[in-house]
């Protein structure tokens, strides 16, 4: 019996040791995100004062037993909680990805299934076209499929772009659909990045051909976003209404943003998510990684992005009825706007609170 309680008391010791070896990892580890965190804010957020307060809060920041008790993302939603709670932004984020292989007992993990990034381009009535973007991704295939879709809508008297499910992306698609839209050469949207990114690291926005250097401050590297119209734009003369929700982000404001500031379109539906900021993520070590603002897009007019308010809708209605509004606006009956909006079956996304 003594045996035995000793040999029980020996492997409790044993698990006691090897627990607190474990929490010295975590420890070891989550203190060293934490000082990488504050060393990429600092050096790299839009706004150097807002960057200097998360450094200074994370450097004081110490791990409580909390924090060690914590899974992987759980710490780093905490994290992200906690840096919104000093200065918010929507695009901040600290992320932690699990890259530890499933169990045979779990099966292979999943893809997660996400809507093509455009799609149910038609025409709703002989006259009115429509087209649903989900994101802004460049795919060759998609721009393909856009180009085919414009010449095939020319001249369409009404053209209704669905953005409600739009979760973001870049600025390829809108460069292929804008100079079929104006005219004239036209100013849209200037964007300005922390020069010390830039210069150092470079700016996710690259000059080309869309997107011109303009005058800048020692501060920022200015940049302005313009159209060059088509030789025979095919759609200058289309009346153009653009479907917004709250789900709509990112890239999606800036081409609502663009067309609203141009009067351009007309918004029907919710006002935006409320993304100004464009950035990169980094890799925090361990994996973790955090997504850093580094510049933001503006209305050249007020100098006023719409960070944390969104891109306001011309037609403020509830997302689920814009399109049977836009449809109502271009001159088709009630019941066949219904009728149309039912045969589409789009279901609004909407982000957890």
């Amino acid at each position: 019996m003594l045996i035995s309680s000793l040999f029980i008391s020996s492997l409790a010791l044993m698990g006691a040791v090897q627990d607190q070896a474990d929490v010295q990892d975590v420890r070891a580890t989550r203190s060293a995100v934490i000082t990488e965190l504050a060393q990429d804010l600092e050096s790299n957020f839009l706004f150097p004062d807002a960057a200097h307060q998360y450094a200074a809060y994370l450097r004081a920041r110490e791990l409580s037993a909390e924090d060690l008790a914590m899974d992987d993302a759980s710490f780093a939603q905490a994290l992200s909680a906690e840096l919104q709670h000093i200065h918010q932004d929507a695009h901040l984020r600290v992320m932690w990805e699990d890259e530890s292989a499933p169990s045979p007992e779990a099966g292979p993990r999943q893809p997660r299934q996400r809507p093509a990034s455009m799609e149910a381009g038609q025409w709703l009535t002989p006259s009115i076209a429509y087209i649903r973007f989900n994101a802004f991704f460049g795919e060759p295939a998609v721009m393909a499929e856009l180009e085919n879709f414009v010449d095939t809508h020319a001249g369409a008297e009404t053209l209704i772009i669905d953005i409600r499910g739009h979760r973001g992306g870049g600025l390829d698609e809108m460069d292929v659909l804008f100079p079929e839209l104006y005219r004239e050469p036209t100013d849209l949207l200037v964007m300005e990045t922390r020069r010390s990114v830039d210069e150092e690291r470079g700016s996710p926005i690259r000059e080309g051909r869309t997107i011109v250097a303009i005058d800048s401050t020692p501060e920022v590297v200015r940049r302005k976003h313009v159209v060059i119209p088509s030789e025979t734009p095919r759609l200058a003369d289309t009346q153009l209404y653009v479907l917004t929700s709250q789900y709509s982000a990112s890239a999606a404001e800036h081409f609502a943003m663009v067309l609203q500031r141009t009067q351009r379109a007309t918004l029907v539906g919710e006002a935006t998510w409320g993304g100004a900021h464009y950035g990169g993520t980094v890799d925090l070590g361990d994996g973790y990684a955090v997504f850093i603002p580094v510049g933001r897009s503006f209305n050249p007019d007020t100098g006023a992005d719409w960070e944390g308010v969104g891109v306001i809708p011309d037609i403020a209605v509830p997302a689920e009825e814009a399109l049977v509004r836009a449809l109502s606006e271009a001159g088709v009956t009630q019941e066949d706007a219904e009728r149309i909006d039912q045969e589409l079956a789009f279901v609004v996304p909407r982000r957890a609170p």
